[in-house]
């Protein structure tokens, strides 16, 4: 599991000191009162405010880009770009537009158009570790994670505190079968932040893909005592747990299914568990909900009954 880490408020703190404010009168008196509206998440009025700030003077770019801000928070998200477009015609050098338009095309899937801005912001602001970051999650997204391993080294060179920036790196080492150089990153970034969830999740994968189930099993446990309602943890301890304990792997199956009872694959792991305990009637009725999920993964089903079967009686003799 992979989430990519954009770091919207700590850009804006950064940069916010960097982009001049215009000297305006009566527009800039509603645009000061959008900006304490929308920190008390008054959205509605927020646009407002910012909407009389542009038409009382039509080429305030740092309006635009307020505006926008606030637009993307009510999921409008072309109507924010077209704002964050307004703000960057009027002030090319607006740094803040720039990058968060960046983020808005990346989430939209227009991934070129998202690696231009990050490649604008950076030539503004060379030390912007966080466009370094999200524009190796682009490059990630569209299957270069050479190159997004480069960004994410250049995020962690100007930001060795960035948590975000190894658990990324380690993702893009994972993805490449370097599973050594993902679990040194991995390592840092719950050292830095020992309440990230995600690094323990992807942790746990690499340790066990490396041969250590017993430290895969202690980090899924470490995500599920930060998310205990997250079913893909259980889900995933219990596939590592059932190569030894069986009662184990059983109760977080059914954990799993009881936090996401559409968890397909839930049920049919739990019923090859049940199999094998030798539990065949309660076995079926997994593969049954199993079957009714996933329509069409009969074959594959009967495959891994029989091959559980097969097992099980290699233990009995």
């Amino acid at each position: 599991m992979s989430h990519p880490c954009f770091l919207i408020l700590q850009t804006m703190m950064i940069l916010l000191t960097i982009v001049p404010q215009q000297n305006l009168t009566k527009a800039e008196d509603y645009f000061n009162r959008g900006n304490e509206r929308y920190k008390k998440n008054d959205l509605d009025g927020a646009i407002e405010d910012f909407t009389k700030a542009i038409q009382l003077s039509p080429r305030y770019a740092s309006a635009y880009t307020a505006r926008a801000k606030a637009r993307n928070d009510k999921g409008d998200v072309d109507g924010a770009i077209a704002d964050f477009n307004r703000a960057i015609e009027l002030n090319q050098g607006d740094v803040i537009a720039i990058y968060s338009r960046g983020m808005l095309q990346y989430n939209k899937g227009e991934l070129d158009a998202a690696v231009a801005d990050f490649d604008r912001a950076i030539q503004l602001q060379p030390k912007l570790f966080t466009a370094y970051n999200n524009r190796g999650n682009v490059k990630k997204a569209k299957g270069d994670a050479v190159a997004a391993i480069l960004d994410y080294t250049k995020a962690i060179e100007l930001n060795p505190r960035l948590a975000e920036a190894y658990y990324n790196r380690g993702v893009a080492w994972q993805s490449l079968s370097k599973m050594e150089e993902a679990l040194a990153d991995y390592d840092q970034s719950i050292e830095l932040n020992q309440k990230y969830y995600d690094a323990y999740f992807n942790r746990a994968g690499a340790r066990n893909a490396t041969g250590n189930p017993d430290g895969a099993i202690a980090d899924y446990t470490s995500a599920i005592s930060l998310n205990p309602g997250d079913a893909n943890s259980y889900h995933q301890r219990a596939v590592v747990r059932q190569t030894k304990d069986l009662e184990g792997a059983l109760a977080d199956f059914g954990k799993a299914i009881e936090l996401n009872p559409q968890f397909a694959e839930s049920y049919a792991s739990r019923g090859i568990v049940l199999l094998m305990l030798r539990r065949d009637a309660e076995a079926q009725q997994d593969f049954v909900r199993y079957l009714e999920l996933n329509n069409g993964a009969r074959r594959s089903l009967d495959l891994r009954i029989k091959y559980a079967k097969s097992q099980r009686d290699k233990k009995k003799k």
